[in-house]
């Protein structure tokens, strides 16, 4: 409020102009109002283009008499800015003329931008007499508003606490945010390695799948897309789907097999070891209480196969015999004893065949075995057999028939059976699941 408005200083102020007229003094000129200061200015436009502009300042206030101008109210303060640039200060009330000026400058903005001062109000005429208050600052706007965020081409400006921050992001900005350099649950495959996509945005260390085959978007799995199988233990047909084996389960009666990149279950019939008749047969004697080995004509194929039976052909006459089968030793010479039967009779049958004890055996592929035959004393022991130069020739070993057919092939006192090959053949199928 105007001091002018109280009586007392009116009075005073009376008394004063009075004693100047007796001494010759000139008296001053009263003001009975100032005018307030110019409305602080608006700050510049905004980085962020939805937020306002600053605010205009405020109005002048009006001065009193003597030079008391009220001080102009601050200017509002802008907001976000480029630069940021607040309202300026409202300027001084109009003041008196005093002798010497005693009226202030404005004040310099409180924050943010640069200091800009006003103008001082004019003094009152009387020394007694001060000069207009000096106008008050203009508020500045904050920097910014915390929590809001924009991107600058590759780098992240978040507002914390009225404060801009700048984050590089190493594979850019978008959407106000930093892109991340892989999206969970993203999995990588190199080298056979894999790489998860973290929670972070980042590809975590590679790792290793060993055995296993990497998938992409997958990881370690049991096989890659497109992979067909026979499987080694069930004899199922597998197929991988989604880096899992998929089977088409093989009944007893069927095997799988691998046609054209593709793994299916087909009949799986048993049939002969060697699949074709001996050429050029006839009946030859046999010495009782003899072991005769012969190699089998044909090898295990790449399959496994499992031996069902083993059989011989030889006379209707009366005889009885026992059959073995050994393995190769891998030196060409019969080894390790297989299977073996119990005691078979000719009688009245040119072809006899029996199973295996213990039943069932497996043949490994690409793997060579010998039969061994020895008859028991009587009867008629004969065999179908050809003797001819191209005939791959036997190993005989003296061997009781009432004794345990040894478990390794004799290696003393062997003879050879040179030009010679007998009928001797197995029944086999295709391995599938016991």
């Amino acid at each position: 409020m105007s001091s002018l408005r109280n009586p007392a200083t009116f009075a005073g102020l009376w008394l004063a102009a009075g004693c100047n007229a007796l001494f010759g003094v000139e008296e001053p000129n009263l003001i009975s109002e100032a005018n307030g200061g110019e409305a602080g200015q608006p700050g510049g436009p905004g980085l962020f283009p939805s937020l306002p502009e600053a605010g205009d300042g405020g109005e002048a206030g009006e001065g009193g008499a003597a030079g008391e101008g009220d001080a102009g109210e601050a200017g509002a303060g802008g907001g976000w800015s480029q630069p940021q640039v607040p309202g300026a200060a409202g300027e001084l009330g109009g003041g008196g003329t005093s002798e010497p000026p005693v009226g202030l400058g404005g004040a310099p903005l409180a924050t943010g931008g640069s200091p800009a001062p006003v103008a001082a109000g004019a003094g009152g005429e009387a020394p007694s007499v001060s000069g207009g208050a000096a106008g008050a600052a203009g508020t500045t706007g904050s920097a910014c508003i915390s929590g809001d965020r924009y991107c600058d081409d590759d780098t992240l400006v978040t507002c914390e606490q009225g404060s801009p921050l700048e984050e590089p992001c190493p594979f850019g900005c978008e959407s106000n945010a930093c892109r991340p350099e892989c999206t969970q649950p993203s999995i990588e495959c190199r080298n056979n390695n894999q790489r998860v996509c973290g929670s972070d945005g980042r590809w975590g260390p590679e790792q290793a799948c060993g055995d296993q085959t990497c998938v992409p978007d997958k990881g370690c799995s049991d096989c890659a897309p497109g992979d067909v199988r026979c499987n080694a233990q069930s004899g199922d047909a597998e197929q991988c789907v989604d880096g899992e084996w998929h089977a088409d389960v093989c009944q007893s009666e069927e095997r799988c097999v691998l046609e054209a990149g593709v793994s299916r279950c087909i009949d799986n019939v048993v049939f002969s070891l060697p699949d074709t008749t001996l050429p050029g047969g006839t009946l030859f004697d046999r010495t009782p209480d003899v072991l005769y080995a012969y190699p089998l004509r044909q090898s295990v194929g790449p399959d496994e196969l499992v031996a069902l039976q083993i059989g011989a052909v030889g006379a209707k006459q009366p005889a009885n015999a026992r059959l073995a089968l050994y393995a190769d030793n891998g030196a060409g010479y019969p080894g390790e004893l297989i299977g073996r039967t119990n005691t078979l009779s000719f009688s009245g049958s040119q072809e006899v065949i029996s199973d295996l004890t213990p039943r069932i055996r497996t043949l490994e592929p690409e793997q060579n075995y010998w039969i061994g035959i020895v008859f028991a004393p009587g009867g008629v022991p004969q065999l179908q057999c050809r003797h001819d130069d191209e005939a791959p020739g036997g190993l005989l070993v003296h061997q009781p028939f009432e004794d345990t057919i040894p478990t390794i092939f004799p290696t003393s006192e062997v003879l050879g059976d040179a030009d010679m090959e007998c009928n001797l053949f197995l029944r086999v199928r295709y391995r599938t699941p016991d």
